[in-house]
This record gives structure tokens, sequence and C-alpha cells, in this order.
């Protein structure tokens, strides 16, 4: 998991952007059940972009790979 992160900056910048948007709001909401449904919200969000990311960068990988298997 680390190395993920140390090799994707875009990702890490985006969740760190992401958990500090979310601690501002569990703050600043008062009711337990929206503070809740926030929290499910970050989980989700947080996820899905992971499995982006990494998906992307998956696909990269493999067209990297590809292109310099072409040029032997």
């Amino acid at each position: 998991m680390l190395n993920f992160f140390k090799e994707n900056k875009k990702y890490t910048i985006f969740f760190v952007i992401l958990t500090v948007i979310f601690a501002v709001l569990f703050f600043i909401i008062k009711n337990d059940i929206y503070r809740f449904l926030s929290f499910i919200v970050y989980s989700v969000v947080g996820t899905l972009s992971f499995k982006f990311f990494s998906t992307a960068k998956a696909i990269n990988t493999v067209k990297k790979g590809d292109i310099n298997e072409n040029k032997k």
C-alpha cells in the first residue's frame, strides 16, 4: 500500500485533499446521522478512486510494456 502512494503522486495528493475536505465536514456537521453518511460517502469515494487509479496504473504499465515489446 505504501509503495502505491509513493509511486502515484497524483492519487496521494487527491486522497489527502479528499481526507481534509471530509475531516472539515465531519467537524462542521453536528448531526450524528449526517456524520455517519459523510463517512460512508468518504469510504466509497476513497475506495472507488483507489480502484480507478490502480487500474489506470496497471493499464499504463501494460501499454508501456507493449510498446517496449514492439521495439525489439
